[in-house]
């Protein structure tokens, strides 16, 4: 028989086992909107599909005075016993950075000894054909002398945490509180000015992440070399990088000619918002652009130094079921399907959302099974994104042609 303590327990267990199985979130992933319990945040192991759960964003809490504790770059906490014992245990590897294993240290003075640098000096890595070098009293001096940032990386500026300062998301510490939460970033990632442990200060002003966005309409693209997140925007996949997040670039168009560095680095300009360190590189088609022809032998829009924002093509698998990668004319052999943003419509109907397997035959390339008409069924159509309101109107958005 339940006695009264204990059906009362039995209540508030029941009560708590509602909470968490109706639909609460602790912490809700930015990209998928997978919900995830208080105990899955910050616990070393990746449940978001990018990670943000382990992210130094959401995980940089005020430390706690723990003689046994060891704190990743990141924030998370781990026992001292895991640090310089070539395991991972940081997602962000902190914990077996040269700076503070003596042992990867040796390695890493015999890694920039074999270099083609002069000594003192740090080789930047950054390039397979020749040495990037810089000066060693360059090394985490809270600038980027690096293409690829490693000067200013946790490899080279990681440090252990103690109690009460702070850790920037690159391993440098902050040892005097006045810098934290007064509005200036002191921290080359901005985590001095993060909202988990500045929001109960009244002088802080509200502020989000900083972050750099995939270029693309610069027509590049972030290599898979790059650690970067996502978000969804009108049904369409963004991809970034915070602040101090290295990158690699690559063209969205892989016909197109690369010009410029490929590293770049995320960082925080005078005003607050996320900067490239370099100038962007360039992607330049060099391919067959004279009137009346058919370019280099693909359906292609008729102007080649813009891309439509409004206008997407979506390269399809073989049985048009699959349509994800998004990609730009000119269109060779290929199963594809158009699609406008920003809510517009496309025309002509016979287009709009259907998949076209575009064939390339002696020089001409036609798209089969769009339409039995043999003028549409040719590259040269126009393909209109126009909004609801003009439906009678000769006023088009993102007027492209094939």
């Amino acid at each position: 028989m339940f006695n009264r303590i204990t059906l009362v327990n039995l209540v508030i267990l029941l009560g708590i086992l509602f909470v968490l199985c109706n639909g609460k979130c602790d912490f809700e992933c930015p990209f998928d909107k997978k919900c995830l319990r208080l105990s899955a945040l910050c616990n070393g192991r990746k449940e978001c599909s990018f990670g943000e759960d382990e992210l130094y964003v959401n995980c940089k809490y005020p430390i706690i005075s723990r003689p046994s504790t060891f704190y990743c770059a990141n924030g998370v906490p781990i026992f001292k016993s895991q640090i310089c014992n070539k395991i991972i245990d940081c997602i962000d590897q902190s914990d077996e950075s040269p700076a503070i294993c003596k042992e990867e240290e040796i390695k890493l003075d015999l890694q920039i000894q074999n270099s083609k640098c002069e000594k003192p000096q740090l080789a930047c890595q950054a390039s397979t054909e020749e040495e990037d070098c810089i000066s060693a009293d360059k090394i985490c001096d809270d600038k980027f002398d690096c293409p690829n940032g490693r000067d200013e990386s946790i490899e080279m500026c990681m440090q252990e945490l103690k109690y009460p300062y702070f850790q920037c998301g690159n391993g440098k510490i902050i040892y005097n509180s006045s810098q934290l939460c007064d509005n200036k970033y002191d921290c080359l990632d901005g985590s001095d000015e993060l909202e988990i442990h500045c929001k109960y200060n009244e002088k802080w002003i509200p502020k989000p992440a900083v972050i750099c966005a995939e270029p693309k309409k610069n027509g590049l693209k972030f290599t898979g070399n790059t650690t970067m997140y996502a978000k969804k925007e009108n049904y369409e996949t963004n991809y970034f990088v915070y602040a101090i997040g290295v990158v690699q670039f690559e063209c969205y168009d892989s016909d197109e000619a690369f010009e410029g560095i490929k590293w770049n680095v995320c960082t925080i300009d005078e005003n607050g918002n996320g900067k490239w360190l370099h100038e962007l590189p360039k992607c330049v088609d060099n391919r067959n652009k004279t009137p009346g022809t058919n370019g280099d032998l693909g359906c292609r829009l008729d102007t080649y130094d813009h891309y439509s924002e409004n206008l997407r093509i979506w390269k399809c698998s073989n049985d048009g079921k699959n349509c994800v990668e998004k990609i730009k004319p000119p269109l060779t052999d290929a199963n594809v399907k158009f699609n406008c943003s920003n809510n517009l419509m496309l025309f002509p109907e016979g287009l709009r959302e259907k998949y076209i397997v575009v064939e390339t035959k002696n020089g001409n390339s036609t798209l089969r099974n769009f339409h039995p008409n043999q003028d549409a069924a040719k590259c040269a159509i126009q393909l209109n994104c126009i909004a609801w309101t003009q439906w009678n109107q000769t006023a088009r958005h993102g007027t492209e042609q094939l």
